[in-house]
C-alpha cells in the first residue's frame, strides 16, 4: 500500500515533543535524546541514483542470530501454535527454502551500522498477552515495541503513480505468504509484547484467509488495522465479516472527484469502489474507525484541501496527508511528483479547517513547512514499531523482522535545519530532495534563550 508508515490510532502528543514544548511555555526543559545520525547530504545535486530499498537506518533484530527456520518449522516448535488454529493453508511451496536462480543478484540489504541482528530463528514461547507471559521489547531510549506492521501480500489490481512497494512487489509476487507463516508471526509477535498489528501490502484484503488472520489476532488480544484501497471492503458480505474483527481501516483516497483519484491510482472505477467501502463499514458500524490516507503529489496538491474535505463528509475520523517518498515508484518518478517546499507551505496549513471534526496528521512533512500546524506532524505522533516483511538472500527469500525506532524513512536534516529548535523531534526532509532541488524553503525554529 505504501500508506506513508502514519500512526493510525489517534495518540496524544508524543512525549518526544515535551523539550520543545516545555522550552516556549518557559518552563525547565527535560533531558531528551540526542539527534538521530542521519549522514551527510553530499550526493551531487541531480546525481543519478537508484532505489536501495528499505531505509538503511531501520535497525534489525536486537537479539542475538539464531538458526532460520522455515515458518511451518517455526510453528511447529511453538507448542501453542496448533490451539484452534490450522497454522497451514496446504499450499506447502516452501517459499523460504533455497530457491537455486529465483532472485539472480538480489542480495541482502546492508546492516546499518552499529544495529542488531535480524531475526531469523526460533520461536519464542507464544504466551498470549493475556496470559501475563508477554515481554515487551525495548529498544533504544527506552522504547518498547507494541506495534507489529504485516506485508500480508505482494500483489495488487491498481498501479498507484507513487506506490512506495512497487518494485517489492515486483521483486516477491510469485512467493504467497501463507496462513502457516502469518500465524506463526503473529503468535511470536505476541509473546514479545506486541498488542497492535497493522495488515499492509500489496492490497492485504485479497489475501484468501483475511478474515482468518483478523480472528487469530483478535484472539492473541491485538488490536487491528488494516491498509486498503477498498478491494474487498467494498462488497458488503466480506465487509461484513471483517468489520467486526477490526479496530481501524485506512483506506487510499488520493482526490475530490473519480477523475482525479482514478488518475493517481492507475485504474477507472477506484475512486467509487473506496468510496463505497468507506461507506459500507460505517453502514455496518456507524461508530468504526474509518481513516483516510492521502499522497500528496505534483498532480494532486491543488485539490488537497478539497479531498480533505471529501474524507470528512464520508465520516473519516482521522486524515493523513502523506508527502510522496522516494521508495518505488515514488523513487523512479521523484524527481517528476515531488512537491516543492514551498508549493507544501502553501496548501498543507489549508488542511485542518477542511477537515470538519477529523483529526490530521502529516507525514514525511518538516515541521517548519506546517505554519501554525507543526503539532499535527506525524513525526510527534509515532510508535517504534516491528515490520515483517519477504526478505532475499542468494538463494533464498524469508520472512524478516525490521524494527524501526525514529519515524525518520529516509529523511535527513538539512543545512537549514541544523540551529533549528525542532531537529530533536522533527526527522527533517527526504533525502532525494535536497539532491535535487534547493531547500531555502525550509524556515527553522530559533532556539530561545536558556
Amino acid at each position: 500500500m505504501g500508506a506513508g508508515g502514519a500512526g493510525l490510532h489517534p495518540q496524544p502528543l508524543h512525549p518526544r515533543a515535551d523539550a520543545v514544548l516545555q522550552q516556549r511555555a518557559g518552563g525547565r526543559r527535560r533531558p531528551h535524546h540526542p539527534p538521530v545520525e542521519r549522514g551527510p547530504v553530499g550526493v551531487a545535486r541531480g546525481a543519478p541514483r537508484r532505489d536501495p530499498g528499505r531505509d538503511p537506518r531501520r535497525s534489525a533484530d536486537p537479539r542475538a542470530p539464531r538458526r532460520a527456520l522455515r515458518g511451518d518449522q517455526r510453528a511447529a516448535r511453538d507448542p501453542a501454535a496448533g490451539a484452534g488454529v490450522d497454522l497451514d493453508d496446504g499450499r506447502g511451496r516452501g517459499a523460504d527454502a533455497v530457491l537455486r536462480g529465483a532472485l539472480p543478484g538480489v542480495l541482502r540489504p546492508a546492516r546499518a551500522p552499529g544495529a542488531g541482528h535480524r531475526r531469523g530463528g526460533d520461536a519464542v514461547s507464544a504466551a498470549s498477552p493475556e496470559s501475563g507471559g508477554a515481554k515487551p521489547w525495548i529498544g533504544p531510549h527506552g522504547k518498547a515495541v507494541h506495534w507489529l506492521e504485516l506485508h500480508l501480500t505482494y500483489t495488487c489490481p491498481e498501479r498507484c503513480q507513487f506506490c512506495s512497494e512497487e518494485h517489492r512487489m515486483q521483486q516477491f509476487k510469485r512467493f504467497p505468504v501463507t496462513f502457516g507463516r502469518v500465524a506463526s508471526v503473529l503468535r511470536t509477535h505476541a509473546s514479545r509484547g506486541v498488542t497492535r498489528v497493522h495488515l499492509t501490502g500489496g492490497e492485504p484484503t485479497i489475501h484468501k484467509r483475511f478474515i482468518d488472520v483478523l480472528a487469530l489476532a483478535k484472539k492473541l488480544g491485538m488490536r487491528t488495522s488494516v491498509g486498503t484501497i477498498g478491494t474487498m471492503m467494498s462488497r458488503p458480505d466480506f465487509a461484513a465479516r471483517a468489520v467486526p474483527l477490526l479496530d481501524e481501516a485506512l483506506f487510499s483516497l488520493h482526490g475530490p472527484t473519480a477523475a482525479l483519484h482514478d488518475h493517481m491510482a492507475g485504474r477507472r472505477g477506484s475512486f467509487d469502489q473506496v468510496t463505497k467501502a468507506i461507506r459500507t463499514a460505517l453502514a455496518i458500524d456507524p461508530d468504526f474507525n474509518a481513516y483516510v490516507n492521502t499522497v500528496v503529489t505534483r498532480d494532486n496538491v491543488h485539490a488537497l484541501p478539497n479531498t480533505a474535505a471529501l474524507a470528512a463528509e464520508l465520516g473519516a475520523k482521522l486524515i493523513v496527508v502523506s508527502n510522496l517518498t522516494p521508495e518505488g515508484n515514488g523513487f523512479d518518478r521523484y524527481e517528476e511528483l515531488a512537491v516543492p517546499l514551498q508549493r507544501l507551505s502553501e496548501v498543507l496549513p489549508l488542511v485542518p479547517a477542511r477537515a470538519g471534526t477529523a483529526l490530521v496528521r502529516f507525514f514525511g512533512v518538516p515541521m517548519c513547512v506546517l505554519g501554525e500546524h507543526q503539532m499535527l506532524s506525524n513525526d510527534l505522533h509515532w510508535d517504534a514499531r516491528v515490520t515483517v516483511e519477504w526478505a532475499s538472500a542468494p538463494g533464498k527469500v524469508f520472512l524478516d523482522d525490521i524494527y524501526t525506532w525514529d519515524p525518520g524513512r529516509k529523511r535527513v536534516h538539512a543545512a537549514p535545519c541544523q540551529g533549528c529548535a525542532l531537529n530533536t523531534v522533527c526527522m527533517g526532509v527526504f533525502d532525494r530532495y535536497p539532491e535535487l532541488w534547493s531547500v531555502d524553503a525550509l524556515r527553522p525554529v530559533a532556539r530561545e534563550p536558556q
